[in-house]
């Protein structure tokens, strides 16, 4: 072909594709990239919203649910360290025990608090505020050291009229003697062959004695116990009183008034005194120089 030939079959083909309005080689993938431009900016819009709905989550989580436990742990530490600071209050036991001790002759006891105890001249209690109650020793030469009365409440509505322990002591007496007691208006013997029983630690000789008519009746139980040159005795003494025909009031249950006192006679103690107290001068009297130490309040439950 020749070359002017050659030269308008080429002007014409460009002619052609500009007045056919055909694109060149891009023309005709124009829709392929039009659509993956569209892919493009879908993809970007998605991981753009993506990442915009992620921050408020992670900044929603570093503010509302990280102080919390920092808020409870303030609370549940600050009691604990104020308990572990303030030191507990122990309760202290209440005491319902007393003792007496006289440490002149040795001899001490266990009785209630709420009983009443009596020393010295008060010491001398007596029947329906008649006549004292006698002791029980063969021989003169007893003294009255000290007493416990039980209180009156304790057996209300009945005809009880008192019942307390004596303590008396008498040096005129020898061991053999101090086993033997004096009759009461009821025996017809001048002495009585007493029984032996022990009660806690110490063993005694028991009689009973009982005196006073039918409604003003005392009953009475009197121990012997020989230790220091010293004859003890440990009186038991129930007292009851009805007035009359009187047969409403019920009538008191002496073997349970005297397991009472029985319970204080089973803590005595008597321990070994000095020769020269064992010697000092009785004075029947009841000058005699005792030394009875205050009662004190001990944590002993025996009773």
């Amino acid at each position: 072909m020749a070359p002017g030939n050659q030269f308008n079959s080429q002007a014409a083909k460009t002619t052609q594709e500009a007045t056919t309005g055909k694109p060149l080689m891009a023309t005709k993938h124009l829709p392929a990239v039009c659509a993956g431009l569209v892919m493009i900016g879908l993809l970007l819009g998605l991981g753009s919203c993506s990442k915009h709905g992620e921050t408020p989550t992670i900044t929603a989580s570093n503010e509302s649910t990280s102080p919390a436990p920092m808020v409870r742990e303030r609370h549940t530490s600050e009691p604990t360290a104020a308990a572990a600071t303030t030191p507990k209050k122990i309760s202290k036991p209440r005491r319902t025990k007393a003792t007496y001790v006289n440490q002149f002759y040795g001899v001490s006891f266990i009785y209630p608090k709420k009983y009443a105890l009596k020393i010295g001249d008060q010491a001398l209690l007596t029947w329906h505020g008649v006549q004292p109650v006698p002791t029980g020793f063969p021989k003169s030469g007893g003294v009255t050291v000290a007493a416990v009365v039980l209180p009156a409440e304790l057996y209300s509505n009945t005809d009880l009229h008192s019942a307390f322990l004596s303590l008396n002591v008498n040096r005129n007496l020898t061991a053999s003697e101090c086993e033997q007691f004096v009759a009461s208006e009821r025996k017809t013997s001048e002495t009585t062959k007493p029984s032996q029983v022990k009660l806690g630690s110490i063993q005694f000789s028991e009689m009973e004695g009982l005196d006073g008519g039918d409604e003003r009746q005392a009953d009475t139980k009197y121990y012997h116990v020989f230790r220091n040159e010293v004859c003890y005795e440990f009186a038991l003494s129930v007292g009851t009183a009805r007035e009359g025909e009187d047969e409403v009031t019920p009538q008191v249950d002496r073997t349970q008034v005297f397991q009472s006192l029985q319970k204080i006679l089973a803590t005595v103690q008597i321990k070994p005194v000095a020769a020269a107290s064992a010697k000092a001068p009785v004075d029947s009297q009841n000058n005699e120089p005792t030394v009875s130490a205050p009662a004190s309040v001990i944590s002993s439950d025996k009773l």
